[in-house]
């Protein structure tokens, strides 16, 4: 019974503490969003990369790094530089084809 009692309470703490952790990532994605819809594509970019530097812990193939780059090139492109924009594009389909697999 006291197991069973320090098992869910251990369960409970460590939900807790990886809703602060995504909690502290999407932050960034909201105030990105936002800022590039008021037109501030500068600090949308700003945003971009702390969200960016937070997903390094979860490794290089993880779900969530197809929409960065796709907020990456939605950005350049606002900001005119074009240059990065095809590579940007190609680093979410590659990105989601590592994730999600061929056929998603």
């Amino acid at each position: 019974m006291m197991r069973a009692n320090k098992w869910h309470i251990g369960f409970i703490v460590l939900m807790l503490v990886s809703t602060g952790v995504w909690g502290q990532k999407t932050k960034f994605l909201t105030k990105s969003d936002a800022s590039f819809n008021a037109g501030n594509y500068s600090k949308a970019q700003g945003y971009l990369k702390k969200y960016k530097s937070s997903l390094s812990k979860l490794g290089l193939t993880n779900k969530y790094l197809p929409g960065y780059f796709v907020r990456e090139a939605r950005i350049n492109l606002a900001l005119g530089v074009l240059t990065d924009f095809e590579a940007s594009i190609n680093n979410a389909l590659q990105a989601s084809i590592t994730a999600f697999g061929e056929k998603t």
